[in-house]
């Protein structure tokens, strides 16, 4: 199976295209499961055709488009983040939410490794609805063991940040 590739801008969104049929699929089965609402956190403009399309695929959603410091805090108000980009596994991370990432690129997955959650990403090779719903139910069901995780995950990389910081003082020249 190949390997996720670096894909930015118009790329991550050629990539996401072609999934959107069995993205819908998984999201409508989630909604008609659960009966969960979806909160689209909208991150760029370049996002709005997406929620339009959701919506018009009949995907019921609330869309937060708001300035970046109430983005953040809209992280907070979540039980599990669907996503395909990095910045949104960091800022789910950040506010120690489960996330599924549907990896684009290699260092997606670099970074759940790096949390110690790799069931949390799938390669956008495998995301096929029934791998989708598979993976949302099995992080659903260990969601507080998740949580646990990267909150203790978190706390270990602020530690190992903080002995860098000190070794690089350490190192620098005196005045």
């Amino acid at each position: 199976e190949p390997s996720p590739q670096p894909a930015h801008g118009w790329r991550a969104i050629a990539m996401l295209l072609p999934l959107l049929p069995e993205i819908v699929d998984f999201l409508k089965a989630i909604q008609t499961r659960h009966g969960v609402e979806f909160v689209y956190l909208l991150h760029h403009d370049f996002e709005r055709p997406v929620t339009k399309f959701l919506r018009r695929q009949g995907i019921r959603m609330r869309v937060v488009d708001s300035e970046p410091t109430e983005l953040l805090k809209a992280y907070d108000h979540v039980d599990i983040v669907i996503c395909q980009m990095l910045h949104a596994c960091i800022f789910a991370a950040n506010a120690e939410v489960p996330f599924l990432n549907i990896a684009y690129d290699q260092k997606n997955i670099a970074f759940c490794n790096l949390l110690e959650i790799a069931d949390s990403c799938i390669p956008y090779t495998r995301a096929k609805s029934a791998a989708l719903q598979q993976k949302f139910e099995d992080l659903l069901r260990n969601r507080a063991s998740l949580v646990k995780t990267i909150s203790e995950r978190k706390a270990s990389l602020r530690q190992e940040y903080a002995r860098f910081l000190q070794q690089v003082a350490a190192a620098a020249p005196s005045e």
